[in-house]
């Protein structure tokens, strides 16, 4: 009876501790995956919507048609400043491009206050925009010889104009 009870003990905790790995594994590439296409199919169906709403197109790096026409940005919220009474809203947009490309956007107070509830940086943003400025940004720094030496941190557009609507996109992390 010890040897068949020794025998149980060392075959079937293995067994158990690989069969319980490969269930829990499969269990993560479906969830995952399904989330994943969840999230991405209602970030389309959001960018249809303000592209019906405010007869926008989605934002093109390539397009000719930019200024003073409504645009869908897919963008990461980077914050919202008040100054005299007008609220702006900065966002970096997520393109495909060697330069960094980023938003500031004058936006109503009912804008502002969405803003503030959202709970992931993620946001799809519907605006018009009214100014494109090329930025070639540099930064300096101090060595300790004392002189100062200057790095080049790369190319930016700023896209300037007003913010249409702000619609939070989850986030994967804040999915459940």
């Amino acid at each position: 009876m010890k040897i068949l009870s020794k025998i149980v003990r060392t075959l079937l905790i293995p067994v158990y501790v690989a069969l319980s790995l490969i269930t829990l594994s499969n269990c993560a590439k479906t969830g995952d995956s399904n989330t994943i296409e969840r999230l991405d199919s209602a970030k389309q169906n959001t960018a249809s919507l303000l592209m019906q709403n405010f007869d926008a197109e989605l934002f093109d790096i390539n397009s000719a048609r930019l200024l003073n026409r409504p645009v869908v940005l897919d963008s990461s919220l980077i914050g919202i400043r008040e100054k005299e009474g007008h609220y702006f809203l900065r966002a970096e947009i997520s393109v495909k491009s060697s330069k960094k490309y980023f938003a500031e956007l004058k936006c109503s107070r009912e804008i502002a206050d969405t803003f503030y509830r959202t709970k992931s940086n993620s946001a799809l943003l519907a605006a018009k925009i009214s100014r494109i400025d090329d930025y070639s940004l540099f930064a300096e720094a101090d060595s300790l010889d004392g002189g100062k030496s200057q790095f080049n941190i790369g190319k930016s557009i700023l896209l300037s104009g007003e913010c249409l609507a702000l619609v939070e996109i989850p986030s994967v992390i804040n999915a459940d």
